[in-house]
């Protein structure tokens, strides 16, 4: 478990904020904390995934230089890069004039595109 930002005030403002409720074995969470945690895994599973494909795809276990702004600076090429394969997956543009003649009722089965990431979204 990392705990290099682990601090009592940090603790207590995760708690007032409803994001830290974790239940244990004689403190089980209440029916307002279960269904917070509900609420919110949806957006935790996407940023947990994004830090995923970075961890295992791009090596970003530890950082490798010292001071912020080299890191800082590591982040951005990293998350550049996994937005460039992203794009790569991204439907092309189909000209106006293709898609006048399509009937209207039959709409193509298409996935919405991947969202891009920037390591701004994530620095709290």
């Amino acid at each position: 478990m990392d705990e290099a930002y682990d601090s009592a005030p940090r603790r207590e403002a995760l708690a007032e904020a409803g994001i830290m409720h974790r239940g244990h074995a004689r403190r089980p969470l209440t029916a307002w904390q279960g269904w917070m945690n509900v609420a919110l895994a949806p957006i935790r599973g996407q940023v947990e995934r994004t830090f995923g494909t970075l961890k295992r795809s791009y090596g970003w276990r530890r950082v490798r230089y010292r001071g912020l702004l080299r890191n800082g600076a590591h982040l951005h090429l990293l998350c550049t890069a996994m937005n460039l394969r992203r794009a790569e997956r991204l439907p092309t543009c189909v000209p106006q004039s293709a898609t006048r003649h399509r009937n209207r009722h039959t709409k193509a089965a298409s996935r919405p595109p991947p969202r891009l990431h920037h390591p701004a979204q994530h620095v709290s």
